[in-house]
């Protein structure tokens, strides 16, 4: 069995940008980001979160949309 040297191994993934309660919305690409916009509105409708909260993922989640656009793909 090959040995793994601490430097070939590859790094650990960066944890996720997530927005919200308990980190309940994950807005790491546009995907995501789109979804959280959505869902954010669909959680505050139901009473699951408040009016602040709503906005609060939906600045950052549009903050992450305007970041990820200059991206190339």
């Amino acid at each position: 069995m090959a040995k793994i040297k601490p430097n070939t191994t590859a790094p650990a993934k960066a944890r996720s940008v997530t927005a919200g309660p308990n980190s309940s919305f994950p807005i790491g690409d546009a995907k995501h980001a789109r979804l959280a916009i959505g869902g954010a509105t669909r959680s505050e409708r139901a009473g699951n979160i408040t009016p602040a909260q709503e906005a609060a993922i939906k600045a950052k989640a549009k903050a992450a949309l305007a970041k990820d656009n200059g991206k190339k793909k």
